[in-house]
């Protein structure tokens, strides 16, 4: 079961969340659904997520539970950039999510990248 440690930078427009540990597409998404409920949570931050600690485990079976979570995201916020900070254990997650993105057409701008630095000035406004 992964952990992630979350933060809100409203000055920069984003939100930081760190994943770490063995972590499934389900588990994902129910942390994703806990940030959201943060009292200073805007729908039109754009967000990070560093998944360089995070073991991914996932089946292409769950394609279309990431589908509908990207749906039901760009329903609740609209557009906005998401940042993919990825390791060895994780690119190939954040290959599916990007692709399945473009698949349901969904205007998430995506990236992935290997540094911090690279991603948040990617995420800048």
């Amino acid at each position: 079961m992964a952990t992630m440690n979350y933060s809100l930078d409203l000055e920069n427009n984003y939100t930081l969340a760190e994943f770490i540990g063995e972590l499934s597409t389900d588990e994902f998404i129910t942390h994703i659904a806990t940030m959201r409920k943060h009292p200073d949570f805007k729908p039109s931050l754009n967000s990070i997520a560093d998944l360089r600690k995070a073991d991914m485990k996932h089946h292409f079976s769950e394609a279309s539970t990431l589908t509908d979570f990207i749906r039901d995201t760009h329903d609740f916020r609209g557009h906005f950039k998401l940042a993919l900070i990825v390791g060895d254990k994780s690119i190939d997650w954040a290959s599916l999510l990007m692709t399945l993105c473009n698949i349901v057409g969904s205007p998430v701008t995506i990236n992935s990248f290997k540094s911090m630095r690279a991603a948040t000035e990617w995420g800048k406004d």
